[in-house]
């Protein structure tokens, strides 16, 4: 994790640094009913399963709810985080039924890891529970080791997703509760099943001082490209597609790896040293005179 200081209050900073994420009171109701009624301006008619505003086929209305859920958020997270700026907001959306499940992932690389920490503040826009798709996180697994993450690279984890469903931990919210979560963190979210649409916003936020970089493995040379981007590559970037106007900053040599279970617990909980073991056990077993 970065050094960067990145919460105004010590114990939420103590937590995230345990757990890779946290629970805070975001949003006031007032915010809340004003984000609803943005999403219901903009997005009409029946969709299906799990859908984002992220990928709105429209380059206008992506930059246009984007701005606006920023404008309506991101002064409250000030109380919260330290000299950090959104890069871009969304809704995430769960129509009912069991094709709205989020499988167990993580989230793209969008600044240099481990230097900086990029954040994922996920908001519910009505109590979100198990039975319409409540976020399902993987404590500690922030600790992971790092590669770029984005959807043209391959996860060297994602067999190991598949065997964790016992270990994640189910964090309903809210309305207005927000889950601030390092970008590397793996979660998931339960299908809707509630019958009703379910509706979250969520942000990208990064430090003020970091440059946003967008990651793409390239087949051809064998290489993952960095690319640095800005705030109009959200407006038409494409999951499937190299991406267009910006430049290659570096190429960077890789090799698919691939890690079992047993290799993701030594990450997350590192076997302490032999004399360290030791002395916690005779600490535990010392009697008091």
């Amino acid at each position: 994790m970065a050094e960067h200081r990145i919460f105004q209050d010590a114990a939420l900073a103590a937590d995230f640094r345990e757990k890779g994420y946290v629970k805070v009171p975001l949003l006031d109701a007032d915010a809340v009913q004003q984000l609803r009624a943005l999403y219901a301006e903009h997005l009409h008619g029946k969709m299906d399963g799990f859908h984002t505003t992220l990928l709105h086929e429209s380059a206008t209305a992506r930059r246009t709810i984007s701005d606006a859920i920023i404008h309506l958020v991101e002064a409250s997270l000030r109380r919260f985080l330290v000299d950090y700026r959104a890069l871009v907001g969304n809704f995430v959306v769960k129509e009912p039924g069991e094709n709205s499940v989020l499988p167990v992932h993580q989230d793209w690389s969008v600044v240099s890891e481990p230097e900086f920490t990029a954040l994922n503040v996920w908001c519910g826009l009505q109590d979100i529970t198990v039975t319409n798709g409540a976020i399902r996180m993987y404590p500690g697994s922030q600790r992971l080791a790092r590669i770029p993450r984005s959807p043209s690279i391959p996860n060297p984890y994602q067999e190991a997703f598949g065997q964790i469903d016992a270990e994640l931990v189910t964090e309903p919210v809210r309305a207005g509760e927000a889950l601030i979560f390092e970008g590397s963190l793996v979660h998931g979210s339960f299908p809707n099943r509630s019958g009703a649409r379910r509706l979250a916003t969520a942000l990208i936020m990064i430090p003020e001082s970091a440059q946003p970089w967008h990651y793409y493995y390239n087949s051809k040379g064998g290489k993952i490209e960095k690319f640095a981007i800005d705030r109009d590559f959200f407006d038409t970037f494409r999951i499937d597609q190299r991406p267009q106007g910006y430049a290659v900053a570096e190429a960077i040599s890789w090799q698919e790896q691939r890690h079992d279970l047993r290799a993701m617990h030594r990450m997350i909980d590192p076997p302490q040293p032999l004399l360290r073991r030791v002395a916690a056990l005779f600490s535990g077993n010392r009697k008091k005179v």
